[in-house]
């Protein structure tokens, strides 16, 4: 579930992203699993805008626009795990201003082998 004020467009790295609709200090919390939200499921899903998490196993569908995060080598959002919480919390690297797009490097939070 995304935490922050956030809104969709054309990305200049591919097809539609994810903005900053707001100014996003470094450190906040941007995306947490919450299952009134998202899904986990243990059945193979599309993986256009699925992941399978690195903790649990499990394919992970975002049930909100965080599906338009878009990969990136050099991100501005991070993936931290927390003791008993099920899954990934992204969080920002650094400040974000409002506009910006919002990027993740897939293989932080996604088991390997799925191709970037």
């Amino acid at each position: 579930m995304i935490l922050v004020k956030t809104t969709t467009g054309p990305s200049k790295i591919q097809g539609t992203g994810l903005f900053a609709d707001e100014f996003i200090p470094k450190g906040t919390d941007i995306w947490r699993f919450s299952p009134d939200v998202d899904t986990a499921q243990d059945e193979p899903a599309d993986l256009h805008f699925a992941y399978i998490s690195k903790q649990t196993g499990k394919y992970i569908i975002p049930g909100d626009d965080s599906e338009f995060i878009n990969h990136s080598d050099n991100p501005n959002i991070g993936t931290r795990y927390e003791k008993g919480v099920p899954e990934d919390i992204n969080f920002a690297l650094r400040d974000i201003a409002k506009g910006e797009e919002l990027t993740l490097d897939y293989r932080s939070f996604a088991q390997e082998g799925v191709d970037f």
